[in-house]
């Protein structure tokens, strides 16, 4: 009788022990879904970066470690998965689970014996044996289920993540190619300019020079003096100029000044001397 007492009391505190495991459980499989990673889709990833080139080249290369130390994660974890079937452990513990209570039936004919012999006694005794290691194992598969129930959690989460970076890093190349697609813009308009530029500057000199060498007069009064080396001076500063403009080297504020400055320059000398030409034609007349 108080051997039957022993097992009761040892079967209650069993199953209060396997009910607050699996409390214990479904609080830790609880919590992994309300840290679920969520997954941000490519168009999302793009609206948060920057216009910045080395930033995007240095957080593409963090990005590509990140995957890697994923991967490795996953590929690990799926092993694992793919070794050990929580199905097959559950299959384990009702196999040993019927086990238990045909031994559970042999003690307690063993016991219902008045005066047991030594082999049964023997017998008795290995059957307890059995129930004892039977229930270590079944704790142990239970404990090795949730493991796995929540490695399955973590696969999850690890998948999401790792589509993630995946995700970042397109938003990254195609940032990236932006900004490549930007500054190929950029550079063959600049190229398309100064070509057009250089092609009307030719234009130019080379007119100035078919009318220079038709009319001598007009070269030597160009040309005469101080006024040859001001206007070639001065040429090849708006030339100069106009192809910093172009290349962005100076912005349109500094432009603006320097130009502004130039053509002030310009109009004041001409401005100073108005009647020079005319007091020549005056000298001039009495000669004749």
């Amino acid at each position: 009788m108080l051997f039957r007492l022993f097992l009761l009391s040892f079967f209650i505190l069993f199953s209060a022990s396997v009910f607050s495991d699996e409390t214990r459980a479904g609080e830790t499989r609880s919590e992994p879904s309300k840290n679920t990673t969520q997954v941000v889709t490519v168009a999302e990833a793009r609206e948060v970066l920057s216009d910045d080139f080395q930033e995007l080249v240095a957080l593409r290369k963090s990005l590509l470690n990140e995957q890697n130390t994923l991967k490795a994660k996953r590929d690990s974890i799926s092993a694992i998965l793919s070794y050990e079937n929580p199905k097959y452990l559950e299959s384990e513990i009702v196999r040993i689970d019927q086990m238990m209570l045909q031994t559970q039936k042999d003690i307690a004919e063993l016991e219902k014996i008045e005066n047991p012999t030594a082999e049964e006694m023997q017998r008795l005794n290995t059957f307890r044996g059995y129930i004892s290691t039977d229930k270590s194992t079944i704790e142990a598969h239970e404990r090795r289920i949730e493991e796995l129930e929540q490695m399955k959690l973590d696969l999850q989460l690890v998948e999401n993540a790792l589509l993630n970076s995946v995700n970042r890093a397109e938003a990254v190349e195609l940032k990236l190619g932006n900004l490549f697609n930007l500054e190929k813009e950029r550079n063959s308009f600049r190229m398309m300019t100064s070509i057009a530029f250089v092609a009307l500057v030719a234009i130019v000199i080379i007119g100035f020079y078919v009318i220079a060498l038709k009319k001598e007069n007009i070269a030597e009064s160009i040309f005469a003096g101080e006024k040859g080396i001001q206007f070639v001076t001065i040429f090849l500063i708006v030339i100069s100029i106009i192809l910093f403009g172009i290349m962005g080297v100076l912005e349109s504020k500094e432009l603006s000044a320097l130009l502004g400055g130039l053509s002030g320059y310009i109009l004041g000398r001409v401005s100073n001397n108005p009647d020079k030409p005319k007091r020549v034609k005056a000298t001039e007349a009495p000669q004749s």
